[in-house]
């Protein structure tokens, strides 16, 4: 297996108590609010990882939103990936991490923004 460090620990530890990362035990805290089965999160979190190379991602043709928490510490620069991308949109959430940023008013904000200026 693949290690996914502390995230994918938590999803696997018995109850929430036993997480003591305190980004991990939000993942845990986060899995458990959306009903997600934890199993399958942490397989996949412990699965292969293979980085997309950046000619595959200049041959993507279709409108791509990258929104990303200013404090996000594990998706790396999300600016950096949209230069990557043709035509992509970058949206920085700000003050918010990898977990909190996809429910912050800022992400929602953007996402309906970016879909209502496709055609």
């Amino acid at each position: 297996m693949v290690g996914a460090g502390p995230l994918a620990a938590a999803l696997e530890a018995p109850k929430l108590e036993d997480v003591t990362n305190q980004t991990a035990r939000s993942f845990r805290i986060f899995a458990e609010q959306t009903k997600s089965d934890l199993k399958a999160l942490s397989a996949c979190m412990r699965g292969p990882r293979e980085k997309v190379p950046a000619s595959r991602l200049g041959q993507i043709g279709v409108p791509v939103l990258v929104a990303v928490g200013s404090k996000d510490v594990i998706g790396g620069s999300g600016l950096a990936l949209a230069e990557l991308i043709p035509n992509a949109q970058f949206l920085e959430i700000t003050g918010r991490d990898h977990m909190k940023a996809v429910g912050d008013a800022q992400f929602k904000q953007g996402v309906l923004s970016f879909l209502a200026s496709r055609p």
